[in-house]
């Protein structure tokens, strides 16, 4: 559990990171007037950034004790970073992807995807796959897929999704933050490509 939470952490961070420094400054030249919107990204992102760190730092004291204390302060501070993470993504599917899709080129995108894919250790590739295909709807599902590599589909299929659904259930297992740290991810950033 506590290596799942720092998984997801240190993927957010890395997203975030790659949206500061990739995609905000393109928008902030080229959608001038809505600076407004990024500005209001960059805040949840400090906000987020905050959020993250407590997490950094609460979560090896939980693994390390399992203490009933911790747990529970760890369970209340993955639900607020849940929630902030949902308020943060329905904003940014509303107002900032119609501007990627009007003002960021598909090789700037692409850029932005490759950091956000290097960020993410080649082992745990097929676990992150999974949390982004897992609440993504068919059309979502199909255009993510049908994105990758046919080598990376085919060991999703062959051994990836059950592996993925294998991790899960472990998880699932630990009633306690079950519900938060299941909530606590987001889509990948392939599913969503500008037209």
């Amino acid at each position: 559990m506590a290596e799942h939470i720092t998984d997801i952490t240190n993927s957010l961070h890395e997203h975030h990171v790659a949206e500061d420094e990739l995609l905000w400054p393109l928008l902030l030249e080229r959608a001038t007037p809505a600076a407004d919107v990024v500005h209001r990204m960059e805040k949840q992102h400090e906000v987020l950034h905050t959020l993250l760190q407590e997490l950094d730092e609460l979560t090896p004291s939980w693994r390390a004790t399992a203490a009933e204390t911790d747990r529970d302060a760890l369970a209340e501070l993955v639900s607020r970073t849940s929630a902030v993470i949902d308020e943060h993504l329905q904003d940014e599917e509303a107002h900032v992807m119609p501007l990627i899709e009007q003002h960021v080129s598909q090789e700037e995108w692409l850029a932005f995807e490759l950091a956000g894919h290097a960020s993410i250790p080649q082992e745990k590739a097929l676990l992150f796959l999974g949390l982004g295909l897992e609440d993504a709807t068919p059309h979502e599902h199909e255009m993510f897929v049908g994105g990758l590599p046919p080598e990376v589909v085919e060991m999703w299929e062959q051994f990836g999704k059950a592996e993925y659904d294998r991790q899960r259930a472990i998880l699932l297992v630990t009633p306690d933050l079950t519900y938060q740290l299941t909530r606590l991810h987001w889509p990948v950033e392939g599913i969503h490509w500008p037209v």
